[in-house]
């Protein structure tokens, strides 16, 4: 992989338990570089692809008001991700040296990412996304370009998305029901968010295995139409080949397993390669719902692991 990629993920606060074992996945991806604002300690780290950049949540309010000449003040951390799709000019100091540029999220572990985007890829297409349905949010690339990095305006609703003090989705796809940003109220909000995700799908798939009926994703050709979002965004782009766009969809997640009704699952990280129980390969692996649960656990991180594991339970670090 010729091409230079920043992977910029701001973040406010303190850092999770699982954070040592998330960096391990990144120091082993040395072709990519990851750059952190932050305001949290400075991790005993000093790969040159991990930057840790000092950074409060004020500054970032700065940057919106001087780059994007908005008034609005983010107060809570987990709004910012609404703003993943501006991060190309919201930093576009930090990301100058780079070909794409990227964003995710810190509730996962990376597996090796040259493995999947090779320069035939990176040279032909804009935008990488990892679900074939829409953009995501814990996972994207980006072409460094001045059209690219100002995608996300295309039709002005960013500037509703943002102003909104509540979290709206617009990284991916508009919520039907914001999430308020504040630590109090997030965890419960998003448990029963994904909740009534799970049950909505369920009750779908039972549809399709009844009436065999296929998915028709433009059933309202109006609502299509309208720019609410960066998926939305992206696919109108690409639909009029103004942009191209790669989609695949090569991570797991433990809400992909439960909507699976998969209890009994374990992910293998080792020596900078990512596989599940039926040893595939895997880009990364979210465990999106796995660190609410109060049993699970995060064992003790020792520098330099080279194996540990995700399960269900928690993250085992494999000591011999």
């Amino acid at each position: 992989m010729t091409k230079k990629i920043g992977i910029i993920i701001p973040y406010f606060g303190k850092w999770p338990p699982w954070i040592d074992y998330f960096f391990q996945s990144c120091i082993h991806n040395q072709t990519i570089d990851w750059l952190f604002p932050t305001d949290c300690a400075k991790p005993p780290i000093n790969e040159q692809n991990l930057k840790f950049i000092p950074f409060k949540l004020s500054d970032f309010n700065k940057r919106i008001s001087s780059i994007l000449g908005m008034s609005t003040e983010v107060k809570y951390p987990y709004k910012i991700c609404d703003y993943k799709p501006a991060y190309g000019e919201i930093f576009s100091d930090l990301l100058t040296p780079y070909d794409f540029w990227g964003y995710g999220d810190l509730d996962l572990v990376y597996g090796n990412i040259s493995d999947f985007f090779k320069d035939s890829i990176l040279n032909e297409f804009d935008i990488i996304s990892n679900h074939p349905d829409f953009i995501t949010g814990h996972f994207c690339l980006l072409k460094n370009t001045p059209r690219i990095n100002a995608l996300y305006k295309l039709g002005g609703a960013y500037k509703y998305a943002f102003a909104e003090p509540h979290y709206t989705g617009f990284d991916e796809q508009i919520k039907r029901v914001k999430i308020n940003p504040d630590p109090k109220y997030l965890s419960s909000e998003n448990i029963k968010d994904r909740r009534k995700h799970i049950a909505r799908h369920r009750v779908f798939q039972n549809v399709k295995k009844l009436f065999h009926l296929k998915l028709n994703r433009t059933k309202n050709k109006k609502e299509a139409e309208i720019l609410k979002d960066f998926t939305s965004i992206v696919m109108r782009s690409v639909s009029k080949k103004e942009i191209k766009l790669f989609q695949s969809k090569t991570f797991e997640s433990d809400l992909m397993n439960l909507k699976l009704k998969k209890e009994n699952w374990k992910i293998t990280w080792k020596n900078g390669l990512l596989k599940n129980d039926l040893d595939k390969n895997l880009l990364y692996f979210h465990f999106m719902l796995s660190k609410d649960d109060e049993s699970f656990q995060v064992s003790r991180y020792i520098q330099g692991i080279k194996e540990f594991s995700i399960t269900p339970s928690g993250i085992n670090g494999v000591t011999k």
